[in-house]
């Protein structure tokens, strides 16, 4: 059984126009959700979600990994997850340079490893 990223990655793969795919992938981001397409976009928190836990328990703003790799503004939850993100040039920086292979090999895998390590449902 496919786990609730790669059923988010199959969604969009469905998508064959680019203009519409660009369009969902911008949807998603601004909202991003624990279930769902969204799911890819999840902030770097221990619930992933956008509002609610918007500092880290350092005091920093949270977000998502896009969010931390474009602007130093944002931060994980924790500082090693923050600096792994950063240093990871896979991931864009701009949500229109955002391809089906990158939710596929670069977001997916990350909220894997963000779920294994804050212990995310």
């Amino acid at each position: 059984m496919k786990d609730k990223y790669s059923q988010a990655c199959d969604y969009f793969d469905a998508i064959e126009d680019k203009e519409e795919f660009q369009k969902e992938v911008r949807k998603n981001w601004y909202s991003p959700q624990k279930e769902g397409p969204g799911c890819l976009f999840q902030f770097v928190t221990p619930n992933g979600d956008a509002s609610g836990e918007s500092t880290n328990p350092e005091g920093y703003t949270t977000g998502c990994i896009m969010m931390l790799h474009m602007t130093p503004y944002y931060h994980a939850w924790t500082p090693e997850l923050t600096e792994a993100i950063r240093n990871d040039k896979r991931i864009p920086i701009g949500v229109d340079k955002v391809t089906k292979r990158m939710l596929r090999r670069v977001f997916a895998p990350w909220q894997r490893k963000i779920d294994k390590i804050l212990g995310r449902k």
